[in-house]
């Protein structure tokens, strides 16, 4: 909260299932015009730690029920995971290592598989759950 004053009044003063999103979508067009990796991870841990905050007031605050607050840690991880493949998927089609279908959509038809097993598979990630993740191609 000390660290980011601006997030908690936004917090304060907006219903979190539209803020979250709103953050969301800020952080995947930070993901796709990030021109390398650092910038890229970046504006994931900004979103990991705004979402983490606002998810914790609005479970905590008693604005939402345990299954949205696990609803929303669920859609940060499938959001940055989503991120962080389209950035590596861009990256590898400007360095000529990878041709797809739709330049502006690298993962569709690509044949890369991305699978969440255990909680994160569930949609019911926790606070101090990690996500595990199987990537097939």
């Amino acid at each position: 909260m000390r660290r980011a004053p601006d997030d908690l009044a936004a917090m304060l003063a907006a219903p979190p299932a539209g803020l979250l999103q709103a953050w969301i979508g800020e952080a995947r067009a930070a993901c796709a015009a990030a021109s390398g990796i650092e910038e890229a991870m970046s504006a994931l841990r900004r979103l990991k730690g705004r979402a983490a905050l606002l998810i914790a007031l609005a479970d905590c605050g008693g604005a939402w029920r345990v299954e949205a607050a696990v609803a929303a840690l669920t859609a940060v991880a499938d959001a940055s995971v989503q991120s962080a493949i389209d950035f590596i998927l861009r990256k590898a089609t400007e360095q000529n290592a990878f041709h797809p279908q739709d330049p502006s959509q690298p993962g569709a038809g690509s044949g890369l598989i991305v699978l969440a097993l255990g909680k994160h598979g569930a949609g019911e990630l926790n606070y101090s759950s990690d996500i595990d993740i199987v990537l097939f191609y």
